[in-house]
């Protein structure tokens, strides 16, 4: 049972007509936030990156998450070395 099933799926893919990209993939919206002047990412800088996640229900902010001290840090030290 296993041959004719083998042969079958090679003779499928060698018949097919499906080419694999080698073109590199461009981030969904990267130009539009470049154009209208956001990071080209969600994840680089803005209130989404740098503000708390939550906050306390008495108004106090959370404490900082490991993330945003790596990237203050980050931030510091590429200012340092401007």
């Amino acid at each position: 049972m296993a041959a004719p099933i083998r042969t079958l799926c090679c003779s499928v893919l060698k018949n097919s007509n499906k080419y694999f990209s080698t073109t590199c993939g461009v981030r969904a919206g990267e130009k539009w936030r470049q154009e209208h002047g956001l990071s080209r990412s969600g994840t680089e800088y803005g209130p989404l990156t740098d503000l708390p996640d939550w906050s306390y229900a008495d108004g106090r902010p959370a404490p900082p998450m490991k993330g945003h001290l790596r990237r203050k840090q980050e931030r510091e030290v590429l200012a340092i070395n401007k």
